[in-house]
């Protein structure tokens, strides 16, 4: 029996991979999620888009109705479809968002998304020589500058390529990582999250500070910085300067900044202290000041997290509350986002 919200890993073998191969195309999603023993939408789907198995266009139509009146696509939405483009076909990405497809591939040109050119024979092979042994972002550099590195990687995976231990030419010498890393750090005027790292493309990755210091915190505290708390998804999280859990260091970040500008916030406010609605049931705010509700929506690319995040979107609309919306874009404009609650 598969539990409403098990959302469990799934140990792809031999056998789960035929029934997925048998049950996807054609199933409806209560089978597949019976026959693989999870109900992991968001798994399933990656898995199933890395084998190359596609849904039957009858059953990615078998949805709930389309939403009306909705014509204006939010950032998030657009965040979503240039992550998944690449993985998912226009009509999944639009029955996903509960779109209509047509508004799907409009918006995508608009946007001026498309398709990346498709794997050659001899791509792979150069993948197989050099993934192994280079960092992704100097292989998307020097290799590969049409695709992105989600690609890459998805691509080395279904081919089995794995990194080694090995280290080929290095990238980034020691003293240079090092000095990017102070520079940035020195930029923000803070310690750069790991997400911040990595999104970069002009420094290494954090799997380069690994490599040379043993871990990103060693390389921080090299660089004259204090490292980030670290949640290991045992409740343990930064604490901001009141004492207050926060459960990331961005919503340290932005906590940090409600107190440094003397914004009087609550924490972790229910939404039921607020609002009588059904919907509410256990949810909570990140903060709230005033009326005005405050929340950091640090995963928006992931479907479970999207559909939560809308939820409380429409639960705030319905019921005439100021929404401030916060995303890791939004980490170095905390002015632009939260200056005039200090006013």
């Amino acid at each position: 029996m598969i539990c409403i919200g098990e959302y469990m890993k799934i140990k792809w073998d031999e056998e789960k991979t035929e029934l997925l191969r048998r049950h996807y195309p054609n199933s409806d999603w209560g089978e597949i999620f019976e026959s693989i023993g999870s109900n992991n939408r968001e798994a399933i789907v990656n898995k199933a888009s890395k084998l190359r198995i596609k849904r039957t266009y009858e059953k990615i139509c078998e949805h709930k109705p389309l939403l009306k009146n909705r014509t204006r696509f939010t950032q998030e939405e657009d965040l979503y479809m240039i992550e998944k483009y690449n993985q998912l076909t226009a009509r999944e990405i639009a029955h996903n968002l509960n779109r209509k497809c047509f508004s799907i591939t409009n918006r995508l040109k608009k946007l001026n998304i498309k398709k990346e050119a498709a794997w050659s024979e001899g791509d792979i092979q150069i993948l197989r020589e050099v993934y192994p042994i280079y960092p992704n972002k100097y292989i998307q550099k020097k290799f590969f500058p049409d695709k992105r590195i989600p690609t890459i990687v998805g691509m080395a995976n279904t081919k089995e390529i794995w990194k080694t231990k090995e280290k080929g030419q290095e990238w980034y010498e020691r003293d240079e990582s090092l000095q990017k890393l102070k520079d940035f750090a020195q930029k923000l005027g803070r310690t750069p999250t790991c997400a911040e790292i990595n999104e970069n493309p002009e420094i290494p990755s954090t799997k380069t500070f690994d490599r040379y210091f043993g871990c990103l915190s060693k390389a921080i505290i090299a660089c004259g910085f204090v490292p980030n708390a670290i949640t290991f998804n045992k409740g343990i999280g930064a604490v901001s300067p009141r004492g207050e859990k926060c459960d990331s260091n961005s919503e340290l970040i932005i906590t940090e900044y409600l107190i440094k500008n003397n914004i009087d916030y609550k924490k972790e406010v229910r939404y039921s202290d607020y609002i009588e609605d059904d919907r509410c049931n256990t949810k909570t705010c990140d903060w709230v000041v005033g009326n005005i509700f405050i929340e950091y929506f640090g995963m928006p690319e992931k479907s479970q997290y999207y559909k939560k995040m809308e939820t409380k979107r429409q639960i705030l609309q319905d019921h005439n509350i100021e929404l401030i919306e916060l995303f890791r874009k939004d980490l170095n404009k905390l002015d632009q986002k939260l200056g005039t609650l200090s006013q």
